[in-house]
């Protein structure tokens, strides 16, 4: 038997009500009862007030949905031993007495149990945060009721993907950009026999590595690839595996720096740059993203708020501002910066990404742009589904039509033309 959990912060409702889609009489096992005649959905709405009830001053999350599933050879038990199993586990893995709605289903080869239960317990009024060892419960259990015993021995790579994002990637077709940059630093790392290699591998797989270099050498290091910028924490490649494999290489630190050289120049590439200059002295400075989330000692290197992160630089005498890494906000920010100094027209550089980022954030504040990137019907469809301010969506609408027709007239100067049939 397997275990996988998910907490939810509210909307039980909803559970209880996908769980109850393939139930059957004897199928379904709460604390809450369901009598003849109630639908699901009331039922469902009952549970979830009966839940939101016993919400705790602060409590964020509300209940945990949890799937117990067995090996296709347990399918002969019967719904009601299924559910006593299901019971067990919950009461090893959350001691007392708490709301639950249980529910067997059968429409894999897979059967399993749907749990929704409350966090908070009944009794100690306490709510549940403990580590939970889910293996050993599975273990204890399918040795006394003859279970299935499921192979554990294999453990997942640690550069595996979330589940959630392998199912992402298998609906819509598409390898996320950081899925694809984890795998690609993880071939380089494991590959890699020295820290010669290491880089070469990465420059090939267009990746450029960012580290961070003190005193005592590398302390960190991120990874960009396509214009975005992740840190090595975020793809489980820490500076520290980094250097357990290549320190020992008389050259590491010397690459390093070198490497280091490179990440500010690529730094540089997202870029955004005033074109034309002219007087805006009617400038509402007030309540801009600018001042309410970045702040600046120097007018020249902005951080967020409250933080040692960097945002972007900006510079006076061009009238210029150079991502570290990109984001809406942060592009906003400094697109306001120029505007503020009078830039007539906004000019991005870069890689793709970033700039249809900064062509998306221009058309959604009314910006003033160059014409640095061709959009798409797509990018179109973006910028409205985003867009909150009702007369730039008009504007976003406007623009979209255009577009349209430019498409429909391109379509029809490809379409060939009809020949004229000679008799003969």
């Amino acid at each position: 038997m397997k275990f996988k959990i998910r907490t939810r912060h509210q909307g039980a409702r909803f559970t209880v009500k996908y769980i109850q889609k393939y139930a059957k009489p004897g199928s379904m096992r709460s604390t809450i009862p369901k009598f003849d005649g109630t639908s699901d959905w009331d039922y469902a709405k009952l549970v979830d007030k009966k839940l939101e009830q016993g919400r705790a001053k602060g409590q964020q999350r509300l209940y945990l949905h949890q799937i117990v599933a067995f090996h296709p050879s347990d399918a002969h038990k019967s719904d009601q031993e299924l559910l006593d199993i299901a019971e067990e586990s919950l009461q090893q893995a959350m001691p007392g007495k708490r709301h639950f709605v249980m529910s067997v289903e059968r429409n894999t080869e897979h059967p399993h149990v749907h749990i929704v239960v409350a966090l908070r317990s009944l009794d100690t009024k306490r709510v549940h945060r403990d580590f939970v060892d889910y293996i050993e419960i599975g273990k204890e259990l399918e040795i006394k009721h003859g279970l299935y015993n499921a192979d554990r021995t294999q453990k997942p790579s640690p550069y595996a993907p979330a589940p959630n994002t392998v199912q992402i990637e298998r609906r819509t077709g598409k390898k996320s950009l950081k899925n694809d940059l984890k795998d690609k630093v993880a071939t380089a790392l494991e590959t890699a026999k020295d820290t010669a290699t290491f880089l070469d591998t990465l420059d090939a797989f267009g990746v450029q590595i960012l580290p961070g270099l003190n005193a005592s050498g590398l302390y960190g290091a991120s990874f960009a690839l396509d214009g975005e910028i992740f840190k090595g924490s975020q793809l489980n490649i820490s500076a520290k595996k980094i250097k357990d494999k290549f320190s020992v290489d008389p050259f590491f630190l010397l690459l390093m720096q070198d490497a280091e050289k490179k990440a500010k120049a690529y730094a540089e590439k997202n870029t955004l740059e005033a074109h034309g200059s002219k007087p805006n002295l009617a400038t509402n400075l007030r309540n801009r993203t600018l001042d309410k989330h970045f702040e600046s000692a120097d007018d020249k290197t902005y951080f967020y708020k409250n933080t040692n992160k960097k945002a972007f630089n900006y510079d006076a005498e061009k009238n210029a501002v150079a991502f570290d890494h990109s984001n809406y906000k942060n592009i906003k920010a400094g697109m306001q910066k120029m505007i503020e100094n009078g830039a007539e027209k906004i000019e991005a550089s870069g890689s793709e990404r970033f700039k249809r980022q900064a062509w998306i954030v221009g058309i959604q504040n009314g910006y003033p742009m160059a014409d640095f990137y061709q959009p798409s019907l797509d990018d179109y469809e973006q910028a409205l589904k985003t867009c909150m301010n009702e007369k730039k969506r008009e504007k976003i609408k406007e623009e979209m039509e255009k577009q349209k027709q430019k498409e429909r007239e391109k379509q029809e100067q490809e379409k060939p033309k009809n020949r004229m049939k000679l008799k003969i």
